[in-house]
């Protein structure tokens, strides 16, 4: 196996993965889950939905009313099959070209490693 496979493996994989877990698309994605599921789960719950059933008013003149909450919640639980990230964007684009491991260790900030190691306490 090539040193810049062992490179890829053992430390631009896993800072690859720490970008994304760390990544402002995906915080923002479970963000909009969370509050999308909340609104699903609590949209038939209102107290003041039971009182103005009883009274034969209208849901949706209430501040904690919202349109289709159940819909919004499936199609922002479906985004996730093509969430993209800008990291893994960036490094499919760095992959083509010559200097493609020297480019992604820059990138990720990950210079000062030797390359093919397995993380710091290789020795060569």
């Amino acid at each position: 196996m090539s040193a810049d496979c062992k490179r890829l493996l053992s430390r631009a994989v896993p800072l690859l993965a720490d970008r994304i877990v760390n990544s402002h698309e995906l915080a923002t994605y479970m963000f909009e889950l969370g509050q999308a599921g909340y609104d699903s789960g609590q949209k038939d719950s209102y107290s003041e939905g039971r009182v103005a059933a009883a009274n034969n008013e209208k849901d949706y003149h209430f501040a904690l009313y919202k349109e289709n909450c159940d819909g919004k919640y499936a199609a922002k639980r479906k985004e996730f099959a093509s969430l993209e990230f800008v990291v893994v964007k960036a490094a499919q684009k760095l992959s083509r070209k010559p200097n493609d491991v020297t480019l992604l260790k820059k990138a990720l900030g990950d210079e000062g490693h030797a390359a093919g190691g397995a993380g710091t306490t290789h020795s060569g």
